[in-house]
Order: C-alpha cells, then sequence, then structure tokens
C-alpha cells in the first residue's frame, strides 16, 4: 500500500509517456504523421495522469508508530519501574543503602572492573532489598546488591559497562591510583507512581551564583585549596595582561601577584595555620587588583580582568564544596553551605535516574537495570546531556548472566 501510494502513480505517468513514444515513433515509420496515432497518444498521456492523480488522491492508511506497537498495546500491562533520586546527604536523619558516585563497597578480595586493560568509573550501588517484586517481571536478585561500573570512553554510542552482584559483608574498595572519586549521593529508591521530593527549603540564589562577587562570605576561601584557587585565577586573568605596555598598572599587577604566590606557597609548605596567613595574604592579592585601576592600553582593564577572575573561581570553588559537602555536610563552612546546598537540592531534583524503565524495555527487548542522566551532582557527562542506560535481557538476568549486560548512550 505505501509503495502504492509513494511510487505506483509516478509510474502511471512513465508508461503512459512510453506508450505515446513508441505510438509517435510508429506514425513516422509508417510514412509519416496521422490523425489516430495522434489522438491515441494523448489519450494515454491523459489517462496516465488521471490515474496518477486518482492514486496519490486516495487515502492509504498508514502506522507510522508500527514498530512501537507493542510498546502502546493497551492489552500488555506495563512493567514495573522505579525512580532514583539524589538526596542531599543526612536528609532528615535517614539512612540510605543505594548511592551514585563515590566508591562502592565490595567483598573483601574483589578487585575493581578492568575494560580493555584500564580501570572502570564506578557510578552507582543499588540496594536489591529494596527493589519491588514486580520489578523485572519478578526475576533478578533481591538480596545483596548490584553495583555498576563503566568504562572511560565511548564510541557511536556505545559504551561498555561492568555489573557486579555482591553479597553477604561488603567494604568501601578505594579506587585504582590516580583514579578521581567523584562526591556520593544517597539515592532514595521510589517506586511507579509515587511522588519523589527531595526537600529543600528556600530555591538557589540565581543572582547571587550568576554574578560572583568576591566581597559575599560564601565565596571566601576556606581552607588552602580554594584559596590556591582564588590566586590562580587572579593570577591567570590578571597577571596575564603582562605584555600590555601600561607598565605603572598590569606590569605591577603581575609582578605583586607573583610575589604573593611565592608568599602562600612558602606558607603552605611549612603547614602554617590556615587562618594565620592565608586571609591576608589574598585581602593583599584583592587590593592589589582593585587599587590598580583601569589600563588605558586596551587590554581590558584590571577591573574588567577581576570580573572575569571571579567568573572562572566559580567552578572550581563550588565543585571543591561539593566534594566537601557529599562526604560530611559539617565539613563545609555555614557560609559556603548556605550558598550552594539550595543549588544542589535543586540539581538532585532535575537529576532523577530510573530502573526497569516500561517504554525503553519494549522498545530494545530487554530489561533497562540502570538509567542515569548526565550530572553536575556527579560531575559526569554522557554525551551532548544524554542519559546512559544499562540493558540485560530477561533470560540472562534470569540465568544471573551479568556479563553480558551492555551500555548505550541515548537522549
Amino acid at each position: 500500500m505505501i509503495l502504492t501510494r509513494f511510487g505506483f502513480g509516478h509510474s502511471a505517468i512513465a508508461f503512459a509517456a512510453v506508450l505515446a513514444t513508441l505510438m509517435f515513433a510508429g506514425m513516422w515509420v509508417a510514412g509519416g504523421p496521422s490523425l489516430l496515432p495522434l489522438t491515441i497518444a494523448v489519450a494515454a498521456i491523459g489517462a496516465g495522469v488521471s490515474l496518477s492523480l486518482a492514486i496519490r488522491a486516495t487515502h492509504v492508511p498508514f502506522d507510522r508508530d508500527a514498530d512501537l506497537k507493542d510498546a502502546i498495546d493497551p492489552d500488555v500491562p506495563p512493567k514495573a519501574h522505579i525512580a532514583l533520586v539524589p538526596q542531599l546527604p543526612g536528609t532528615n536523619g535517614a539512612t540510605f543503602n543505594s548511592w551514585l558516585g563515590g566508591s562502592p563497597a565490595l567483598p573483601e578480595g574483589e578487585s575493581w572492573p578492568m575494560i580493555a586493560g584500564q580501570p572502570t568509573q564506578f557510578l552507582a550501588q543499588i540496594d536489591c532489598t529494596a527493589l519491588p517484586d514486580t520489578l523485572w517481571q519478578g526475576i533478578g536478585p533481591r538480596r545483596g546488591w548490584l553495583v555498576f561500573f563503566r568504562a572511560t570512553g565511548h564510541e557511536h554510542g556505545a559504551l561498555p559497562v561492568r555489573v557486579l552482584h555482591v553479597e553477604g559483608r561488603v567494604t568501601t574498595c578505594p579506587p585504582p591510583m590516580g583514579q578521581h572519586v567523584r562526591p556520593r549521593w544517597p539515592l532514595l529508591l521510589h517506586g511507579a507512581g509515587e511522588q519523589a521530593v527531595v526537600d529543600t527549603g528556600a530555591g538557589p540564589q540565581w543572582g547571587v551564583l550568576h554574578d560572583v562577587d568576591l566581597a559575599l562570605p560564601g565565596y571566601q576561601p576556606f581552607d588552602w585549596t580554594s584559596a590556591e584557587m582564588l590566586l590562580e585565577c587572579l593570577m591567570v586573568r590578571t597577571g596575564g595582561a603582562a605584555w600590555c605596555f601600561d607598565d605603572t598598572k598590569c606590569h605591577r599587577v603581575a609582578d605583586g601577584l607573583a610575589r604573593l604566590r611565592a608568599d602562600f606557597d612558602r606558607l603552605r609548605t611549612e603547614e602554617t595555620e590556615f587562618e594565620d596567613a592565608a586571609p591576608a595574604l589574598l585581602s593583599a592579592a584583592l587590593a592589589l587588583v582593585t587599587a590598580a585601576g583601569d589600563c588605558k592600553c586596551g587590554c581590558g582593564g584590571t577591573q574588567t580582568q577581576l570580573r572575569q577572575a571571579a567568573r572562572a573561581y566559580f567552578a572550581p570553588f563550588e565543585r571543591h564544596c561539593r566534594q566537601i559537602y557529599a562526604g560530611d555536610p559539617r565539613a563545609l563552612p555555614p557560609e559556603q553551605r548556605a550558598l550552594f546546598e539550595p543549588f544542589w537540592a535543586h540539581n538532585a531534583r532535575h537529576e532523577t535516574g530510573s530502573i526497569g524503565a516500561d517504554d525503553v524495555s519494549r522498545k530494545v527487548g530487554a530489561e533497562v537495570l540502570l538509567e542515569l542522566p548526565s550530572s553536575e551532582l556527579l560531575g559526569w557527562m554522557f554525551g551532548e546531556a544524554r542519559a546512559l542506560r544499562i540493558f540485560l535481557t530477561a533470560e540472562d538476568l534470569a540465568e544471573g548472566r551479568l556479563d553480558r549486560a551492555w551500555g548505550s548512550v541515548a537522549a
């Protein structure tokens, strides 16, 4: 039917044209033009056009969702699925046995999984006792944990993964040497139809987050690491104008910051208490930049560069605060916690994963073991802000063949 609708109408015209051509040729071969063959040729072309129009005007049913018919069949009951909602540490004093990021908990002697000779990245650990009986059609483990890892790279949407099922006594497994540990966030497992809410109180202060004011308490460095971040941004953004021909301004700032950085490194090496030295040193650096004023040579001026330095400082500073907070919220000073905690809660509400997604499972023909979105909380990105899905056929899941799981990156 589809072929008839989109192809046969044009074929009718083509057939008529060929017939007319043959008739014209027959006319001349017969010894010259003749009225009867000419009349027949014109009639043939007209019939072809009429047939084409009739065919194109005929309604032909076309189910453009035919390949998804199983996914929307009302006679097929929906599969159970649950939502994975990141929580702020210590939410309502609750304890969570599932988590994202951080380090996995594995049995003693269990080695960190490798893929193609390279250490994998830990994704999540899911408490199987919290999974509903109806999930995955009732198959799969309901004791211990499922532990998910991914390869550090992917190609053409495919992403190798490793899935482990562990039971019994487990301990935190440190990552391989040199691998960055991402912040750990507790996971709340919500069944389908239940409301998943992160209690946040006040919303983020978007204006304060977008316009970084280094004078605000929330942006003040509070340890040697955050102080180095600010000083480095000042040197890169402001000291980067040392090529400027205005010796009294840009060069003076660059030289002054270099001397302050040398003092900073010396004090940190000597293990001087942060509060005894760093705040005064950073105040001197900011005063040096502020007092220099604007440059007239076209480099942008120190005030412009100071604003650029503040914006560059935001990302590493927020990431540093997030890492500390995820480990122990009490370790982050109250000023930084008041600034960033509503922001992290906002991200948690919008970075919900899932297990057993019904529509995806039916399209692929396999069970969805895990789906995770790209996440600012974790600092990972799948493709261009896409999601990672990990699949396993129902037969392999029932037999415990988790080594056959595969991952893909999709919108």
